[in-house]
């Protein structure tokens, strides 16, 4: 007799089902992983509902090739009799060795979670160990095959076995590997192993692939003496993300780094540095020579600032996002306020005309120096524009250090400048953090004026295109006459002071049209207190 569920499931098309199989096991990231590998997985599951779903889960390997690795943890292990520990060591060991044999031949994803644990935890980490290394002997078996990976990585628990495993990798071992990730972090780890690990993983073969473009490192990094050696055997990469832990003491990745990287990477397109902002030493870099990145379309600088010296070096033809997002105390900021000042205004001189996207935490300037910058920045390329504070990118709702200076002044004084004629012909996203009561009704006067400036010129318009219609043609439904002010679609505001006056209200009262073209604004209050109203393809959501 036929099975229901089987027959049900046959008249469901083969991509129909494939697509939901794929939302079902996305690919891993570091942000999302998924399920971990297991005899409990999703995939696990969908093989075993019916002999329809069953035949073609098996027969597509690319859904075995997302790869989400945790191998266990000391505390797995440190509880129960030892056959139990080698029963989950088996079945840890085997669920890995499916997924790989039913992957075939496809390029591998993989998140990969190796354990973490302290000095004081060693006595129990025998079983973690053991299983950590054949792990890892069985993912480097197919290290041909990797394609993107992302590693979570421990200095005293993971580091030794990930080496050691590194090590043994063939000389074209990484043939298809384009992007890796590694947080390295160091909970237990005493200074001696801080200082020696990161170098030796800096110079292991993993980052020699030849299509290797992407890197990606996260976390306790000491780097500074090391860095330019190694990178030397390195791929040429076009994505480079370095960003050491700022709540890790110790972490030290200094602008001194920069001249080394630019100039072994001449082909990056995209590059994002945090400076670690308790750097012991800060260097003054003094380029003697310009540094060319013909193809860097993305440049982002946080954590401890650099001089102008180094601003001034770069040749950028191609930039058109650039983040300035630096981080000083309070105790530094009589010796190091004019030293960003023209940090910021040697970017802003060098690049500013040619930018689409800029972003900065404008709580470092003082409030008089602020509004001429934005004059820098007056093209008609500029799309986006993000003002926040110096928490960014975590977006906390604390005023910045200098609080006391600025409050309230600076961030009207910003909105004022956007709501005037012609400032940003071309903005459509406007990001900020704002500190005073006043700022609602400043950020009502920017999307009111933006947008019946451009609901006037688009009626004037359509007017006078209706009259001579008869003579030309047109093609655009909604064409705009060139260098006039396009109507503002996304507005996210984080307030640190509570909520006054509604915004959307404020907006409604005037008149203001949001209903026409895509538009959302997002606004964030303290206390978990907010509002957002978003209208996208003609229909409005309200959501609190």
């Amino acid at each position: 007799m036929a099975n229901p569920i089987d027959s049900f499931t046959q008249r469901i098309p083969v991509d129909i089902l494939l697509s939901f199989f794929s939302e079902c096991v996305p690919p891993p990231t570091r942000d999302n992983p998924g399920p971990a590998v297991s005899y409990s997985h999703p995939l696990i599951v969908l093989s075993h509902v019916s002999r329809t779903w069953r035949e073609l889960v098996l027969e597509t390997p690319a859904l075995w090739s997302r790869m989400h690795v945790k191998t266990p943890s000391a505390s797995t292990f440190s509880n129960g009799p030892p056959e139990m520990c080698t029963v989950k060591a088996d079945r840890s060991r085997a669920a890995l060795t499916t997924w790989i044999e039913r992957s075939a031949e496809q390029p591998l994803t993989i998140v990969l979670d190796l354990p973490s644990y302290s000095q004081a935890q060693l006595y129990k980490e025998a079983w973690s160990k053991e299983v950590c290394e054949d792990v890892l002997q069985q993912l480097f078996l197919c290290a041909s095959r990797w394609k993107h990976l992302h590693i979570n990585l421990s200095i005293v628990a993971s580091s030794a076995p990930f080496i050691q495993a590194c090590n043994s990798l063939p000389a074209n071992g990484l043939s298809k590997l384009e992007f890796i990730a590694i947080n390295l972090t160091s909970a237990g780890a005493s200074p001696l192993m801080i200082a020696f690990v990161p170098g030796r993983l800096l110079a292991v073969g993993l980052f020699s692939g030849p299509s290797l473009r992407r890197v990606s490192l996260e976390g306790h990094w000491m780097m500074n003496h090391k860095l330019g050696v190694a990178v030397q055997s390195w791929a040429p990469l076009t994505d480079l993300e370095i960003t050491p832990s700022t709540n890790v003491s110790g972490t030290h990745f200094g602008v001194s780094n920069l001249p080394y990287l630019f100039k072994a990477f001449p082909l990056l397109r995209n590059a994002k540095f945090l400076f670690q902002q308790s750097e012991p030493t800060p260097e003054v870099v003094n380029p003697t020579e310009p540094i060319v990145l013909p193809r860097l379309k993305s440049l982002y600088l946080g954590g401890q600032a650099m001089g102008p010296a180094l601003a001034g070096s770069l040749v950028l033809p191609s930039l058109q996002v650039l983040f300035l997002v630096f981080e000083i105390s309070q105790s530094s900021a009589r010796s190091g306020m004019l030293d960003y000042d023209k940090c910021i205004l040697e970017f802003l001189q060098r690049f500013g005309a040619q930018l689409t996207s800029f972003g900065i935490n404008h709580d470092i300037l003082l409030p008089p120096s602020f509004p001429s910058y934005l004059n820098m920045l007056d093209n008609a390329r500029l799309e986006s524009l993000s003002l926040i504070n110096n928490s960014f990118p975590q977006r906390q709702t604390e005023p910045g250090p200098f609080s006391s200076i600025l409050r309230g002044d600076q961030d009207c004084r910003v909105l004022a400048h956007l709501a005037k004629p012609g400032v940003f012909p071309g903005l459509k996203h406007l990001e900020m953090s704002a500190r005073s009561r006043n700022c609602e009704t400043a950020l009502a006067d920017v999307i009111a004026a933006r947008r019946r400036r451009t609901q006037t010129i688009k009626n004037q318009y359509s007017q006078v295109r209706t009259e001579v219609c008869s003579v030309v043609r047109y093609e655009a439904e909604n064409e705009i006459q060139p260098n006039t002010t396009i109507p503002i679609e996304d507005v996210h505001v984080t307030f640190t002071r509570p909520r006054g006056s509604s915004v959307i209200q404020e907006l409604r009262d005037r008149g203001v049209d949001l209903t026409s073209g895509p538009f959302s604004i997002r606004l964030n209050y303290p206390e978990s207190c907010g509002v957002m109203v978003e209208r996208t393809l003609g229909s409005r959501a309200y959501s609190s």
